[in-house]
């Protein structure tokens, strides 16, 4: 009986091998992929991916661009459905968000400044919390936006 076990082991072993990396792999495929990130500001970084959520993470002031189109997410700006400001990010920056095809925004408690034009043209966006702690809000920075 031990012999025929000993020769069945290996068999044995593979298919479990096997049958591990095809659930670790659909696990995987399910998660989104990071397609573009970047710096966006002496501490904070941005991330896209795959479902079109960016997120703002890291500490203090998001770059003020001069132009919309310098924001280094421009290109990417009609697949970006929702953006995601994380805890430690106290100011957007001009023209941050400009034009994306954004319809979601969570902001987080702890941010005091949104810029001019930062979210200018979000002509999809209806909705937008704004955290109590926000003390400055610039010109144009909901634009066009129907809020």
């Amino acid at each position: 009986m031990s012999v025929n076990v000993r020769r069945m082991m290996p068999a044995f072993l593979l298919a479990l091998i096997i049958l591990f990396a095809f659930v670790f792999t659909a696990a995987l495929a399910d998660s989104p992929t990071v397609i573009y990130s970047g710096e966006c500001g002496s501490e904070a970084v941005w991330t896209l991916d795959s479902e079109g959520t960016l997120i703002i993470s890291g500490s203090g002031r998001m770059t003020n661009y001069k132009t919309a189109g310098a924001v280094p997410w421009y290109l990417e700006r009609e697949t970006i459905k929702k953006v995601v400001v994380e805890p430690g990010i106290e100011r957007i920056g001009d023209y941050a968000f400009d034009a994306c095809a954004v319809t979601e925004v969570n902001l987080p408690d702890g941010l005091v400044t949104i810029e001019r034009y930062a979210f200018y043209g979000c002509d999809k966006l209806t909705e937008l919390n704004i955290p109590d702690s926000v003390t400055s809000i610039g010109n144009y920075a909901s634009g066009t936006a129907p809020l």
